[in-house]
């Protein structure tokens, strides 16, 4: 088994040595590291050149966007496995020999993933909310992805998760036309040509930067869903996945989520909330409706409020 670990660069010269040193304390050490500064303009491609680390390749291309990044590593690297880490994250010791284990546990599963942490910008850690395993046991063969998906916060993250090369290969690597969402469409694609492997044990931090929950969303979400397109054509493909119409009616839930904490923005949310009960007609929508008859200003109040 070897192990590219691939690491996407903009601007995060405050957290590369961060990632790149848990990187460097794995129990098991990768084969190569390929660091893709992805046209950074504040040094953090220097700090990259300056680690003493023999598997460590910097790649350099101009401003694509994280996908093209994550395109170029996978493009250019040797080893059967890809290892994803963003480089404002970071992973606990052990997670590439977990990972490792769980290959060996679940050899015909290609994509390989673990639960993960979640710390804010004031330090609050806790561990994702991932539910319908339906065990209690470390590890697992996740054979109901979409059911699992549709009901938690999403049970891969992007730095959580190593897959075969040519697995991620096979559905064309990541989307890069897609600015938001394009992870959540590839492990959707990826989901539907090969079973996960996945540990419950939270083997990595993910720091959470701009999705902000409370307040005015610093991404205001596009006109445009591609994200939600393609993945309503996926559900009309593989009508027999379970759980996957509830998956896209949770996508369209996320964007009105959004919607509804933009100014001006009613008409959008009760789209994507029309879009929700197409796909999931049991979904209850009573809050959303109600916050959507207030004026913005107390709306923000109450969501405040509520998610206290």
């Amino acid at each position: 088994m070897t192990i590219t670990v691939v690491i996407p660069l903009y601007n995060k010269a405050q957290t590369i040595e961060r990632a790149l040193r848990s990187v460097q304390e794995q129990i098991l050490q990768p084969d190569e590291v390929i660091v893709v500064n992805d046209g950074s303009t504040d040094g953090g491609a220097d700090i990259v050149s300056q680690q003493n680390l023999q598997y460590l390749r910097l790649v350099q291309q101009t401003n694509q966007g994280v996908a093209s990044a994550r395109n170029h590593g996978i493009a250019e690297a040797q080893g059967e496995w890809i290892a994803l880490l963003d480089a404002d994250d970071e992973w606990k010791p052990e997670f590439l020999l977990s990972m490792q284990q769980l290959h060996h546990s679940y050899p015909d599963c290609n994509l390989l993933a673990s639960a993960y942490d979640r710390i804010d910008l004031q330090g609050n850690q806790r561990t994702a909310h991932i539910r319908g395993l339906n065990s209690s046991a470390p590890t697992l063969r996740m054979d109901h992805y979409f059911d699992v998906a549709a009901h938690s916060e999403p049970p891969i993250c992007s730095s959580a998760v190593m897959m075969k090369r040519e697995t991620i290969l096979s559905v064309g690597g990541f989307p890069e036309h897609i600015a938001q969402g394009e992870d959540l469409l590839t492990w959707a694609k990826i989901a539907l040509s090969t079973a996960v492997a996945y540990c419950q044990l939270s083997l990595s931090v993910f720091h959470v930067d701009d999705l902000v929950t409370t307040g005015t969303p610093k991404r205001r979400p596009t006109d445009a869903d591609p994200v939600g397109a393609e993945l309503e054509d996926l559900a009309r493909a593989n009508p027999e996945q379970q759980g996957i119409q509830d998956y896209v009616a949770l996508w369209h839930k996320m964007r009105a989520n959004m919607f509804l904490r933009v100014p001006k923005q009613r008409r959008a949310c009760y789209s994507e909330l029309r879009k929700a009960r197409l796909w999931n007609p049991h979904l209850s929508l009573p809050t959303y409706h109600l916050l959507l008859m207030l004026p913005y200003t107390l709306r923000m109040r109450l969501i405040t409020l509520l998610q206290r």
